[in-house]
């Protein structure tokens, strides 16, 4: 199984979303633009995961998650990736301070030990993906997607965790939810 583990936006924030990028996407060179309900905040990525492997991750994942202590998150402005050159990723920062940092950390830790390996490990720039340029976008067209996606200050607060499958397909990503971890922890609802 690939798998990643994530947070779920809530709906009012996947609809801000599509809403600025509405007409944008017309506007800006081809990209695989990414449905609504496939936008989540990575938390870390296992990739392949043998199925008798989920039992032990979904343990470790539900203590991370149940004494998690963080309250909101906030979506940023938008941004591209590589930065300041010519992009192949567009995207949404995400900000949450230290307590989505903690949170993180603590799903790499869980995952280390239930698997025995880390997960893919990258410097963590929170952000949600809305686009991947199947040809570098100029930078012209860089410019018009963060002009379109500075304003778009969402607060939500975070409701649960999700361990999600993802099958690659030819025309993007299938995602399907194999375990949520709702969030108890101080702060939680």
């Amino acid at each position: 199984m690939r798998l990643f583990v994530a947070f779920e936006l809530p709906d009012r924030v996947r609809e801000a979303i599509a809403d600025a990028l509405a007409s944008l996407s017309a506007q800006l060179p081809p990209a695989r633009w990414i449905p609504g309900e496939n936008l989540h905040l990575t938390l870390a990525f296992l990739g392949e995961v043998a199925a008798d492997g989920v039992p032990a991750l979904h343990s470790a994942l539900h203590r991370v998650f149940e004494g998690a202590e963080l309250h909101r998150l906030t979506l940023g402005s938008g941004g591209t990736s590589p930065p300041c050159r010519p992009a192949r990723l567009a995207y949404v920062s995400v900000e949450g301070g230290g307590e989505l940092a903690a949170v993180r950390g603590g799903v790499q830790r869980a995952c280390a030990k239930a698997l025995g390996r880390r997960p893919e490990h990258r410097t963590f720039h929170p952000h949600v993906t809305v686009a991947r340029a199947r040809r570098r976008w100029p930078r012209e067209a860089v410019e018009k997607f963060l002009a379109s996606t500075a304003d778009l200050e969402q607060t939500w607060r975070v409701r649960r965790g999700l361990l999600v499958e993802s099958r690659l397909h030819p025309d993007g990503a299938r995602y399907s939810v194999v375990e949520v971890y709702p969030l108890e922890g101080p702060g939680a609802d």
